[in-house]
């Protein structure tokens, strides 16, 4: 059989039936970018996550833009969240907006570019 998944985006905020979705995940992936607002967010979900009692990993981390100009050092995320995170996504604004415009992915109009290789 072949690996088949279920992809959620949920809200940034919990709910009751937020909730239950991430109660039945077998893995959830959190989304988080490097600066100080979103670390602090993902601080506060991940001590939320441990207090329910979800296993650590059960929960991952990928850092969106990654490479940001002006961004926090992977170091600093590292310490946020209490280990390095699991995904990386390197940052190509010009490329991902451009694609965006065009309605075309750009994993495949530029399938060479380190984003889509992310």
């Amino acid at each position: 059989m072949p690996n088949q998944a279920i992809v959620v985006d949920t809200p940034s905020t919990l709910s009751e039936p937020t909730l239950a979705l991430l109660d039945a995940a077998d893995l959830i992936i959190d989304v988080l970018t490097p600066d100080s607002t979103a670390l602090d967010s993902t601080r506060m979900i991940a001590a939320t996550f441990a207090e329910i009692g979800y296993p650590a990993m059960k929960v991952r981390y990928l850092v969106n833009r990654a490479d940001a100009v002006g961004a926090v050092s992977a170091s600093q995320v590292s310490r946020a969240i209490g280990r390095e995170p699991d995904y990386a996504v390197a940052s190509d604004w010009q490329l991902v907006s451009s694609s965006n415009a065009e309605g075309v992915p750009y994993v495949l109009a530029r399938p060479d570019a380190p984003v889509s290789a992310d």
